[in-house]
This record gives structure tokens, sequence and C-alpha cells, in this order.
């Protein structure tokens, strides 16, 4: 069963102190902070500033919550126990006494941790459903607690499987809660000098300052347990743990493993740098690490979120529930909620449950699923700060031109194209769009329309190794190969240790006829090692079966951009020895690792259509189901 998509909503209140808070692209890092502060009346002015954004984003939290709560309402509670009793909890919530205006107490441990009823709700809807994602999330803000707020939102925004919208209203939430965090790291430096200076006593005493502001403040309670541990002295009880992005929701419960605890934080480094976006394996591996650090709130999103790539739990799952939820609520209530969440025909509700996140048609061709992923996180992030009207001049120029680069790997010639012009006219000297908007035109068959745009770039700027190469990757796309031997030679030459530039100089070469006479320079090797071994192959000191050996493991994104590129040498070869069903054969294959944002992937589209042109693959055999020599296997 599929709701009616909740409209997200587009505003941001970002007064803060009287002015408004200049913001830039990216949902995990709030950039463009004031200049330090120190002294007893900036952290007075630094503690209001940050109680000003408390009370904001726990206004937008539960605001978010009320916009969510009919979709809960009007659920059978037949059907939907669950989110009946959680709607119940917040209705609850909504009539109590509101010590803060606009906002009712809410304590995120008793409605939302421990709380059965909204794991209940949790796995009534479909895993990884942006519906829960945008309700734990507001929920956290609206409780004050933000740090954990945050890391419920980067996992959903790099790893959910949503529509557009929905990620950007992840985003909004997202910025909201890196304001408040942000706000609490303004005076760092003078926390580190009284942690440098020791000075104990001072630490404390302004840590709970902090605290009293703001009672999950993630700096303070860290800088508090310093401060207790240092005014014990050696012999002294550790008062409280060091406070750390992974503090568990019972820090003193029995089963946490300190090395889990340190592998965890540095998994979430990846994440939260955006790194490993969209790649399962990393999120399993996250959400086994958190449930061993006993941080099972993160633990089960991961794995709900992970649940979602396959649109549906796998049996193993329900042990991986079970285990993290009896540490959360009564094992009695933990029995009761995976017997209905894991049971045969269990039904899911949601906002966005089709398999997929891709906005548009991709015209057959298909784009890897964690390229994919990492392409959708950029257009919604970019595409919040477009139309939040936050973002002005040269950083709005960079909100387009990025969003133009993502939709140009999403094979969205039209969108990247608009994208990129609007960036150049709001910053006509970024050179570097100008060439993105010649490779996109160039990548869609537009040859005529690149032309212009590089001769342009052309003037604007000397050409370095990169513009040399990007100039003659348009030309190999036309089939112009003796020019565009001339222009990897450049290149080669502007970067000896170009590993690429060599093989496309190769490859020009023997598409003429001419012997490739490829050389490996020292400096490609150490640089590159696997555009090395291409390099290796095709001067004859590694035959192919070497080479196939040097591919990472199959799997990750990484493999397959060594299969793209694997794949698109073999097809030249083979076209230069005029074998076409073989190369159309490679070419396809290359297409099929669906790695859109190699050179190799818009160099076999080109070369595909201008082999079609040229030598039309035969009819498919119409009286056996088995494929043609011209089909790939």
């Amino acid at each position: 069963m599929i709701l009616a998509m909740v409209e997200p909503r587009r505003t941001i209140l970002l007064l803060l102190a009287g002015g408004v808070l200049s913001m830039g692209t990216g949902c995990t890092t709030v950039p463009t902070s004031p200049p330090p502060v120190s002294g007893p009346a900036a952290e007075g002015v630094a503690l209001k500033q940050t109680e000003t954004l408390l009370d904001m984003v726990r206004k937008v939290g539960w605001k978010e919550v009320e916009d969510l709560l009919p979709v809960l309402a009007e659920q059978s509670s037949a059907d939907f126990p669950g989110m009946a009793a959680l709607a119940a909890d917040l209705r609850s919530v909504a009539g109590a006494t509101r010590t803060i205006p606009g906002s009712p107490p809410i304590d995120s441990g008793r409605l939302v941790d421990h709380n059965p009823h909204f794991w209940n709700a949790f796995y009534e809807i479909a895993p990884g459903d942006p519906l829960m994602a945008r309700l734990h999330v507001s929920l956290l803000l609206a409780a004050g607690d933000i740090a954990r707020a945050d890391r419920i939102a980067t996992l959903a925004i790099n790893f959910g499987r949503m529509a557009l919208d929905h990620r950007q209203e992840l985003v909004r939430l997202d910025v909201h809660a890196q304001l408040v965090l942000q706000g609490s790291r303004r005076s760092a430096h003078e926390r580190e000098r009284l942690r440098s200076t020791k000075a104990f006593a001072g630490l404390a005493e302004r840590a709970q300052a902090a605290l009293a502001v703001w009672p999950q403040d993630p700096a303070a309670l860290a800088d508090l347990a310093t401060a207790q541990r240092g005014l014990a002295g050696p012999a002294g009880p550790a008062a409280l743990p060091e406070a750390d992005p992974f503090l568990a929701i019972d820090p003193a419960k029995a089963g946490r493993e300190p090395a889990a605890e340190r592998d965890l934080r540095a998994l979430w480094t990846l994440i939260d740098e955006e790194k490993a976006t969209g790649d399962d394996q990393v999120l399993r591996r996250f959400s086994i690490l958190a449930q061993a650090a006993g941080v099972d709130d993160l633990a089960l999103v991961a794995r709900s979120l992970l649940a979602g790539w396959s649109v549906g739990s796998l049996p193993l799952d329900e042990l991986f529930a079970r285990a993290s939820l009896q540490r959360l609520v009564k094992p009695e209530e933990a029995a009761a909620i995976c017997a209905e969440a894991f049971a045969d025909g269990h039904q899911w509700i949601g906002l966005n449950t089709e398999e997929g996140a891709t906005p548009v048609d991709l015209q057959g061709l298909s784009v890897h699923p964690q390229l994919e992923q990492r392409l959708l996180v950029q257009v919604a992030e970019t595409s919040y700060w477009i139309e939040s009207g936050l973002a002005q001049g040269a950083e709005l120029a960079a909100d387009f031109g990025e969003r133009g680069e993502a939709w140009a790997l999403l094979l969205q010639k039209d969108d990247a194209v608009a994208d990129l012009r609007r960036s150049l006219q709001l910053d006509p000297g970024n050179n570097a769009v100008r060439t993105s908007l010649a490779v996109t035109l160039s990548d869609a068959g537009d040859f005529k329309a690149a032309d212009a745009v590089f001769a342009e770039a052309e003037k604007r700027a000397s050409r370095n190794a990169g513009d040399a190469q990007a100039w003659g990757n348009h030309l190999f796309k036309q089939g112009r190969f003796a020019a565009a031997e001339e222009a990897y030679s450049r290149a080669a030459r502007l970067d000896p240790g170009f590993a690429y530039a060599r093989i496309m100089h190769h490859l020009a070469r023997i598409r003429q006829g001419k012997p490739g006479g490829v050389r490996l320079d020292l400096k490609a090797g150490k640089r590159d090692a696997w555009g090395a071994a291409l390099l290796d192959f095709l001067a004859g000191r590694i035959d192919e079966k070497a080479l196939f050996a040097r591919l990472d493991g199959p799997g990750g994104l990484r493999y397959s951009e060594q299969e793209c590129e694997l794949y698109f040498v073999r097809a030249e070869l083979a076209l230069s020895r005029g074998e076409i069903a073989e190369a159309r054969r490679d070419l396809h294959s290359c297409l099929g690792t669906g790695v859109s944002s190699f050179v190799e992937y818009a160099l076999a589209r080109q070369e595909l259509r201008r082999l079609d042109a040229s030598h039309p693959p035969p009819k498919e055999k119409e009286s056996s189901g088995g494929e043609t020599d011209d089909q790939p296997a």
C-alpha cells in the first residue's frame, strides 16, 4: 500500500542574534562560521545563540511531526496497530502542557528509544522508507537530541532509496541539526585552552553552563567528563564516560565492545564524508558494528535502510532486530514486535516504496547503483540550497555547477546543460564549469555545440593536461583519431604521470592503423597502479589473463570502474583488428558496468552509435531464444 506523498516544505528559519547565517553546499557540514570568540561576554553570546537556535530547531522538528501525524493517524488500527499506538502517543504529547512556546516537552528515551509503539510502527513502514526517516529525525530534533538526529539523517540521506523531494526534506532537517551543532562549537579555541592548561575547574564551569542551555550538548558532555576526571586525579573514579559521536543510549549497559566502537567511529568518518554513499557493503558492516558497540538505534536504522535496497527484509534481519530491540524494550515486547514485523504476508505503508529512485528515464542505459546513489544525494543537496534562496553569487553558481555535473552523469543532458549554463551566467569566469558543459554536450553527441564551448574555454585559459585530454576525448568520439592523437600527446607532455593520456594516445594510433608505441612512465606507475596495468597490457608486457587478475575484488564500485576501462580497451583493440562482433560485445559490457562517471563509458556510447550506423547489428534469431553472435553475453 503506497500513500500519497507528503509535500515537503522549503522554508528554513536562520535568524541568529539579529543576522542571517551564511551557508554553503552540503548537508553534513554548514560552512562559513563567524570569527572565534573568547571571554565571558563572548561565551554568553555563544550560549544565547545556541539557545535561540535550539528553540527554533525544536519547533521545526515538532512542525514536521505535526505534518506527518495525519499520515500515521489515518491508518487502520487493525492492520497497523503500532502506527495507531504511536499516533496516540504523539497526540498525547501534543496535548501536554507546553513548557516552550510552540514545542511540547519530549523525552526521546520514553517516546522513541524505549517505546515499543515506536518500534512497532518502525516495522510497519516499508524498510528504508522516507516516512520513518523523516519522523525519526523530527522527533529527535523536537527533543533537542540534535547529534543523534544528524546521524539518523546522514544515514537516510546517503543510503535511503527515495524520491528526490524526500531526500531534500531530510537535507533541510539535517541543516537545522548542523546549525545547532556548529553553534555549540563556536568557542572551541577556549575549550582547547582550558584543556591544554588543565584548568579543570574552569572547564567544568563552562561545560555546566552549556549543559544548562542544551543538556545533550556533545562537546559540553565531553568537557565535563574530562574536567571531572582531571579534578578527581589519577586515583579518582571516572565520573562520566568520554562523550563521542556514538555514545550509546544506555552508556552503562553490558555487552558493548570497545573494539567495535573504535571501528564504528572510523567507518562513520567514511560515511560522513560521503565517500561510501550507496555502498551496501559499508552499510551492512556499519549496522553490525553499531549493534556490537551497543548503539542500537543506529544499528536498527542502518539494517532497515539495507533491507530497503532489496525492497524487503531477509530472515537474518529478524535475528538482528531482536538482538537490538531486547536492549531497548522488554524482551517480551521485542519478541512481539518481531513476530508481527516478520510474519508472512506482512503489509507495509510508506511514502515511497517503489524500487529504485532515479527521477527520470535513462532510456535503456544503466547507472551503477552506488554511483547513482551518490549522484542523487548531490542533486538533493544542491537543489535544496538553490531552492532555499540562501546561496548567492559564487556559492549559487557552484551549486548549479555541481548539480549540472550530477545530472550529466545521471545521463540527463537537458537538465545538465541548463544548470551548467546557469552556473556560467552567474560566474562567467569559471572555466572548469565551461569545460564540464563542453564535455556534457560532447557525451550527448551534440558535437557542434561542444566545439563552440571548447573554443570559448580555450580563449579564456591555456589548457592543462586535463583540458587537453577532454579535447582529445571529444575528437575520439567523432572518429577524428589523428587529431585526437595530437591532443593526447600534448596531455602526456603536460603531465608525464598521466597514464590515461598514454593509453588513449596508443588507442588513437592503432585506430589509424599505426603502431601503438605505448610506453610506461615511472610516475604513471607510482600514481595509478591500474592505469599502469593497462599500459603493461597494451605494451605486451602482460597478457589478458594477467590483466584480469589485477582487478579489485568483485562487488564494489571500484571493480566496476576497472571493468569499464578494461572492456573499452578490449573493444578498441578488436575494432583495430576489424572484429566487429567482438568489439560490439565488449562495448556493451563496458556500458553494462553503469560507470557513467568514467570517460570510457561516454566513449563506448559514441563508438556504439557510430558502429551501429556503419555496421548495423544483425537481427536476432527468431526460432531460438539464444543470443546472436553480435549481442553481449
